[in-house]
């Protein structure tokens, strides 16, 4: 089965149409940053180090492989290499939509190591060149079902002020 394209995401998705940015393990859609991490002032909070930074998202985001067809896949050919992570345990998760956009099959690598095949794509934006995707909980082989993905949630950009610091991932 390829990436199909499914219906019901929309009013979720169409918060996605702005560029993201993580904000204490959340995410949030202000500026050109298509990924980063915001460190509250020391006299709210203790400024994050890059590293603690890096541990704390690293379980929520992954590579993801792209095939045009099965038969690209069974060689282990890909067409399209990206990342990504997950907005949900189930296995929602954001990409890039260029990556996606020849592909028929994917699968998504986590840190560590273990693969999830992509069931299927459940919105897109051509123009923001971001896609949700639904992975499967069920490794690709079939040796592991996981009962959740570790997760960066969305939030407002209310949280965000000017000049705040930020950490691209």
């Amino acid at each position: 089965a390829g990436l199909d394209h499914l219906d019901g995401h929309a009013s979720f998705a169409a918060e996605l149409a702005a560029p993201l940015r993580i904000l204490h393990g959340r995410v949030s859609h202000v500026g050109r940053v298509s990924a980063g991490y915001k460190a509250r002032k020391e006299t709210e909070r203790r400024l994050l180090e890059l590293r603690e930074v890096a541990d704390h998202a690293s379980a929520a985001v992954f590579s993801l492989e792209c095939y045009a067809n099965q038969r690209s896949y069974d060689k282990g050919k890909l067409c399209a290499l990206g990342t990504g992570f997950f907005l949900t345990a189930d296995g929602v998760a954001v990409t890039c939509h260029h990556v996606l956009e020849k592909a028929e099959m994917a699968t998504v690598i986590l840190s560590t190591g273990e693969e999830f095949p992509v069931e299927g794509v459940l919105w897109f934006d051509e123009a923001a060149d971001l896609a949700l995707i639904r992975v499967s909980p069920t490794s690709v082989d079939e040796f592991i079902t996981t009962s959740a993905f570790a997760t960066l949630p969305l939030t407002t950009s209310r949280e965000v002020d000017p000049g705040d610091r930020v950490y691209p991932i």
